[in-house]
């Protein structure tokens, strides 16, 4: 419970730029039990994987998305660097996001942009 509990801290410190799995493990030193932890944590929607290396906490992601929808409410489209700029990620961080929110329908990519995705569609 206390790994766990590192873990959770660790990610949510910096709820928008998350460390990655490898560098969960060199300041944690928690060793290899850091995959089974992060699945368990993404198993009790604690955690989202993001991608292979880069797990992000649930909150943390709602809140993006919330971000993102206020943005298309002034916007036609996103580019990186407009994500970027809206929660100060690295290109490191921004790209997988990206992909994510490709994956579940919050953006749609167009090229070198993303326009909304069905998620962002007008609520009534």
């Amino acid at each position: 419970a206390e790994k766990v509990t590192r873990v959770l801290e660790a990610l949510r410190k910096e709820p928008h730029v998350p460390p990655t799995v490898k560098d969960l493990e060199s300041l944690l030193k928690i060793g290899p039990a850091i995959g089974e932890i992060l699945s368990l944590l993404v198993q009790q929607e604690a955690l989202v994987k993001v991608s292979v290396d880069l797990y992000y906490p649930l909150e943390s992601l709602r809140a993006m998305e919330e971000r993102t929808r206020a943005f298309f409410a002034d916007h036609e489209e996103m580019r990186v660097s407009d994500l970027k700029d809206l929660f100060g990620l690295s290109r490191r961080h921004s790209i997988p996001v990206f992909e994510y929110f490709d994956r579940i329908g919050v953006t749609r990519r167009m090229g070198d942009v993303r326009l909304a995705g069905r998620l962002l569609t007008p609520r009534n």
